[in-house]
């Protein structure tokens, strides 16, 4: 059992405990955000004065999510890093939302991809899109089509000398996770033994549509392919949450709580 039942009806309610994770998705600081070349970027691990950014979390806000899942790991290494959020298009360039996020994506990699003092760089973005841009026209999206327009964006990368890891997709629960559950939770609306089955996703659901571009990443980026659905996947389930608190904090962003469980995935960047 995920949930053990002190959790539910004991002194702390587990409604608390999952509506904690509601909106709780990382936020750049104000005294955190600079100007980047006339683009808005954050500083992840501002207090480490003593270095220059050498790393770049870039994507929209799916790349945004993670960044509590890597700072604990700058903070470690003194090291700052860099996020350059494109916020609701993709890192793409062959293949985007819009033509104006295609015009966007491509104004924000002119600009990461001289930067001398990037070494590192980690992307991050979201998968499931009814339709994309093809630069022409739109498209109906497959994945595998999102997975080949990041191997040529990572491919140019590496012509400019910078080492680019990849974050894998997740299962997200696609409606307002902890604000939905919470509520059924707190006005009775859900019996006790409901409540698991509220928590999971069958795994095949996420492997119809992923298992093919996990499969063709892996096998071009090898250890820098992050596959972060290790951790909040097993072989028969997707999890949106467990007994201390919700993955999500709404549709798809990872929680505070959701990204911690993934940090130790980020390792291999600084090794």
């Amino acid at each position: 059992n995920l949930i053990s039942k002190k959790n539910i009806n004991g002194d702390e309610k587990y409604y608390d405990t999952v509506s904690n994770s509601s909106y709780s998705n990382y936020k750049c600081k104000f005294e955190n955000m600079i100007n980047y070349f006339l683009l808005k970027a954050c500083l992840l691990n501002n207090k480490s004065l003593d270095t220059k950014y050498k790393i770049a979390l870039i994507g929209n806000s799916h790349a945004q999510m993670y960044a509590p899942s890597i700072t604990p790991h700058l903070k470690e290494k003194s090291l700052q890093a860099l996020l350059i959020s494109n916020t609701g298009c993709l890192p793409t360039l062959t293949v985007n939302l819009s033509k104006s996020c295609m015009i966007r994506a491509k104004e924000h990699f002119e600009k990461y991809a001289i930067d001398k003092n990037i070494e590192i760089i980690i992307l991050a973005t979201t998968w499931s899109h009814d339709k994309i841009f093809d630069g022409e026209k739109y498209i109906n999206n497959d994945p595998l089509i999102i997975s080949k327009s990041l191997i040529d964006i990572i491919n140019k990368l590496k012509n400019k000398n910078k080492k680019v890891f990849l974050i894998g997709p997740i299962q997200r629960p696609n409606y307002m996770f902890p604000q939905n559950l919470s509520r059924l939770i707190k006005f009775n609306h859900i019996e006790e033994n409901q409540i698991e089955s509220y928590l999971r996703i069958n795994r095949t659901i996420y492997n119809n549509n992923y298992s093919k571009s996990i499969k063709l990443l892996k096998s071009e980026l090898n250890n820098n392919f992050i596959d972060v659905s290790e951790i909040l996947c097993n072989e028969k389930f997707c999890f949106f949450a467990d007994e201390n608190g919700s993955y999500f904090a709404d549709d798809g962003h990872l929680s505070k709580y959701g990204a911690s469980l993934v940090e130790n995935k980020f390792e291999i960047v600084f090794k």
